[in-house]
């Protein structure tokens, strides 16, 4: 099939076929309510299909001029219409419309009516202290804190620590539509008490869930998602997460999965005080699809085990089961209770508990048997990306660890912030709701603890497209003696895929330092223009963490 490039690359000579690409059917909409405790075990409709399209469109060889003309002035005028938007929000925005860089606007504006389907959202964080990167909805009249009603939106974080907090009954963030893409986030919702307590507030009781994220069909990537009552993350249709934590602190579904088409979940902690943690539902009275989840480097665990596993996979009970195929890889899930409709598929299980550095469980101590000891698989590793959910560089030590944290080589994560526990939370320790819940490194650009060297210079680096690689290129000057990283990925849609890595140790002074890609990436810089992201990462040695840089390179078809 050819496309619009194809096309318009096509010299004098060529014959002339036009074939237009396969269009892609849109996410339907469909409809979030308050349901009783049990819902998310039942049955759910799925939504229709959309309207038939023909395969393709086929036009028979014609004038060349007219047939060039007319392909190309259409490539070219189609995105101009229908380019999506950049708006900006920040914790004490006002501006108006458009919500520009230079004037953002409040969450809520952001969010509101001037955002259209396949718009990005900023956040904006930090200017002079931690709370300047909360945005808090405690305020908010109503059962939800923001909701995202348009489809295929993106909404991230310019840095890490930035907090979404709201005490809704239901959600703190809703995305019912569809296709929604969260990236470096915390979500709270502390469900009208900001220390938790139990037996749970009066407002958070009578048809309250209290999710911290609940959404459709979603992309979450290096997002902590606490609820202080009931559950942390439900989601209705296909997703994809990675280097997340869902924490649901006084109740049961840390993570909730229905219908889940071909989902997967890698580099995920998923903790609930009462089991199940985390409960796959695949169901339909109509057509029963099938469905495919993938569990790698996973970290599940319940406080109490109660009556049923911290795992369930369409469990007895569940009206119109569908066939589910559950796929667990080097993941540490200590029990699973699953229904006769699944197909259990479990590679390289991580046998031994797990052990933890801080009170909420969900922080591995340098001794768990977790580190190290993620998948092989280079699926999982692609999906992992580059970072955990504290900007540590991903495969340290030789291999990746299980869960959201990735232990760094000169000092393990920082332990989740805590507070006090009362004696009805029997040691659960409730995270800081002042500051964040385990909240990724509060300094700027730095990737480690605090107490790191800053002071690291990156020129900007240059791509040279050899005969059979790319070589980046470029200079650092440290501010001490220590060990650079460089990592150089392509971005492919909405991940990236590591090309080159070098590691090296430096003087004070200036380095030069060349990554060299394989083969296989000068290939493609034959076939279409690429977008690189080139991490340096600079460790001083005998410190405590580690300074970050991070550029992009756009290279030209060549």
């Amino acid at each position: 099939m050819s496309s619009f490039g194809d096309v318009c690359d096509m010299s004098p000579s060529d014959d002339m076929v036009i074939v237009n690409e396969r269009p892609v059917a849109p996410i339907r909409p469909f409809s979030l309510t308050t349901t009783p405790d049990d819902a998310d075990r039942a049955s759910v409709a799925r939504p229709t299909s959309g309207p038939a399209v023909p395969d393709e469109i086929y036009t028979p060889p014609m004038r060349r001029s007219l047939a060039v003309l007319t392909v190309c002035v259409a490539g070219l005028l189609a995105p101009l219409g229908a380019q999506a938007a950049t708006r900006y929000a920040a914790p004490t925005g006002a501006g108006p419309e458009p919500c520009a860089e230079a004037a953002p606007c409040t969450l809520t504006a952001a969010l509101g009516g001037g955002l259209a389907d396949g718009d990005t959202v900023i956040l904006l964080g930090r200017t002079t202290g931690a709370a300047s990167s909360l945005y808090d909805l405690t305020a908010l009249p109503g059962r939800v804190g923001v909701t995202i009603a348009r489809r295929n939106v993106t909404v991230t974080a310019r840095e890490d620590g930035v907090t979404i907090r709201s005490n809704s009954r239901d959600e703190a963030v809703r995305a019912p539509a569809g296709g929604v893409v969260l990236r470096r986030l915390i979500l709270q919702n502390v469900c009208g008490s900001p220390a938790p307590v139990d037996p749970a507030p009066a407002d958070c009781t009578t048809g309250s869930l209290a999710y911290a994220l609940r959404a459709g069909s979603a992309t979450v990537e290096r997002v902590f998602a606490y609820s202080s009552q009931r559950r942390a993350c439900a989601f209705l249709g296909e997703v994809a997460v990675a280097n997340t934590v869902c924490l649901a602190l006084n109740g049961t579904l840390a993570i909730a999965l229905s219908n889940p088409g071909a989902s997967v979940l890698v580099n995920v902690t998923a903790r609930a005080r009462y089991a199940p943690a985390v409960s796959i539902v695949n169901a339909d009275a109509g057509a029963c699809p099938a469905a495919s989840v993938t569990l790698a480097n996973t970290l599940i665990s319940a406080q109490q085990a109660g009556l049923v596993a911290p795992l369930e996979a369409n469990p007895p009970g569940v009206a119109n089961p569908c066939p589910l195929t559950l796929t667990l890889r080097a993941s540490s899930v200590p029990t699973r209770n699953v229904g006769m409709s699944v197909t259990l598929v479990e590679e390289d299980p991580v046998t031994a508990a797990p052990a933890y550095q801080d009170a909420l469980r969900i922080v591995p101590s340098a001794a768990s048997p977790t580190v190290n000891r993620g998948s092989t698989n280079p699926a999982d590793l692609a999906r992992a990306g580059i970072f955990d959910l504290t900007s540590r560089e991903r495969v340290q030590g030789g291999r990746i660890d299980v869960g959201a944290y990735e232990l760094s080589e000169s000092a393990p994560p920082p332990a989740a912030p805590v507070e006090p526990a009362d004696a009805a939370n029997a040691g659960v320790a409730a995270p800081d709701a002042t500051s964040g819940v385990a909240a990724p490194d509060a300094t700027p650009g730095v990737g480690g603890q605090a107490g790191a060297a800053t002071a690291l210079r990156v020129l900007r680096p240059r791509a040279i497209a050899r005969p059979r690689a790319i070589v980046v290129r470029g200079r650092v000057v440290a501010p001490a003696s220590g060990v650079v990283t460089r990592t150089v990925a392509r971005v492919q849609g909405r991940r990236q895929i590591v090309i080159c890595r070098v590691r090296q140790a430096v003087a004070a002074g200036a380095t030069d330092l060349r990554c060299t890609t394989r083969p296989a990436a000068r290939a493609l810089l034959r076939r279409r223009a690429l977008v690189l992201v080139v991490t340096t990462r600079f460790t001083a040695t005998g410190a405590t963490g580690a300074a970050v840089d991070r550029q992009n390179l756009r290279l030209r078809r060549r």
